[in-house]
């Protein structure tokens, strides 16, 4: 990406110039990126810098100095980046194993027959269950939670 151009001809190492950023400029460098094209309106990276000539020495001469340490912090970022793929694949793993797995019986289904309940007991069911009921439910689905985990 460092080689692309925008329509207008510019590239990062215009970009460079015109934000005064020595490590970018570094890099860039590193990459063999050219300061020797011009942009369709006929600029040159340095010439977007916007600065006296003395300050663009020192922007080179910074730039010059960082690029030892390029490939050092490239290592670092790739294995940075390897890092947090690892931690990536590993939450994922983590994820999966908490999956409903497909075998488990999620309780009774009802038939056609049964669903043509009528209105009456319909609002019936909807009512709250007593609170031991749902004490009692709550107690089953945690044992049946515990025996699928001790399967996992």
């Amino acid at each position: 990406f460092v080689h692309h151009r925008a329509e207008d001809g510019r590239g990062p190492m215009w970009w460079a110039y015109e934000f005064k950023n020595p490590s970018a400029l570094a890099l860039f460098k590193h990459f063999e990126v050219t300061e020797d094209s011009a942009d369709a309106g006929g600029l040159l990276p340095a010439d977007t810098f916007g600065g006296t000539a003395e300050e663009l020495a020192e922007l080179r001469a910074d730039a010059e100095q960082r690029m030892p340490g390029i490939p050092a912090m490239l290592q670092q970022f790739a294995e940075k980046l390897e890092e947090v793929k690892r931690q990536q694949a590993e939450r994922f793993d983590d994820d999966a194993a908490f999956e409903v797995d497909p075998a488990f019986d999620a309780g009774p289904q009802l038939d056609d027959e049964e669903e043509d309940i009528d209105q009456d007991e319909a609002a019936e069911e909807k009512r709250m269950p007593p609170e031991d009921d749902v004490a009692a439910k709550v107690a089953a689905l945690k044992a049946k939670a515990a025996a699928i985990k001790d399967e996992i």
